[in-house]
Formats: structure tokens, sequence, C-alpha cells
């Protein structure tokens, strides 16, 4: 687990409020969609797909903001329901994690537990950075999770 600073980022992005407990669902009836969109609308992906969380807790019925975004190399306004936006740069606390998402929350649990050791104090924000993606539980994914420190 490390520090580092992100750098800003053009994101084509669908924004919602949702749970813990209906990420997938909510990632279930958007990614294709974003993908589709973003085909059509002659756009380049610049990274991988990133999750981001502002106002997240451990309560898996406790509604956050989430944002479900394509980094993208050229912006072009278009007739689109997904929007277009700068994702600012963030100090984070970073770690990468192998295998399925449903044991995810395992990781993040530790993170913070780290990070106070550490002495960082989070912020609001998190991001998850999808490297490598198979499916849900595909002990293959390469998840890097970025929580916002101060």
């Amino acid at each position: 687990m490390n520090t580092k600073q992100t750098s800003p980022k053009k994101i084509f992005y669908h924004a919602t409020t949702t749970t813990l407990d209906q990420i997938n669902k909510v990632a279930l009836e958007v990614i294709e969609d974003m993908y589709h969109e973003a085909k059509n609308l002659g756009l380049e992906e610049e990274e991988p797909m990133h999750f981001i969380y502002t106002g997240m807790s451990d309560d898996l019925t406790q509604p956050f903001h989430l944002e479900i975004a394509l980094v993208v190399k050229n912006p072009k306004e278009g007739n689109s329901k997904y929007k277009f936006r700068e994702l600012e740069p963030i100090r984070v606390f970073n770690s990468e994690y192998k295998g399925g998402l449903q044991d995810i929350g395992q990781r993040f649990e530790r993170m913070m537990k780290e990070m106070s050791v550490k002495g960082f104090i989070p912020t609001n924000e998190c991001r998850e950075v999808y490297h490598h993606y198979e499916k849900f539980d595909s002990p293959n994914n390469i998840t890097e999770i970025q929580l916002g420190i101060h």
C-alpha cells in the first residue's frame, strides 16, 4: 500500500445515488450501454474504467454518490445521456487488489486500518480503477483501490 497523487482526467460518466448492496446491479445496467455510446461518439478510451465513490461508508444500505466513468482522450459533446467532466487530481492511499469483487470490501477494511495507523486522514472520496476485469467473481480481476487522503 502506497500513496500517490492522481492526475487530472477527462471522463465520460454516469452519475447516480446507490448503495453498496446495489452496485453490481447498477453496473450491469449501465456499463455496456456506456461503451456503446462512447463508440457511437467516436471516443477513445485512455485509461481503464473508474468507479468514483463520494460519501460511501461500510454500511451496505447507506446511500452514496457513484460515478461510473470512462477516461477518454477526446471528449466530444454529442447527443448522449452521459456527461463529460474533468476528474480532479487527488492524493490517495492506494493498493492493488486481485480477485473477485465480492471480497473487495475486506481490502478496503485493511486499508482503512493501515491508513489510521499511519495517521492519514481520509476524504469522502475513493476510487476503483479496473485494470483487468473479466467478470464480477473472477479471481483474475485486477483493481486498484484509491482512498482519498488529506
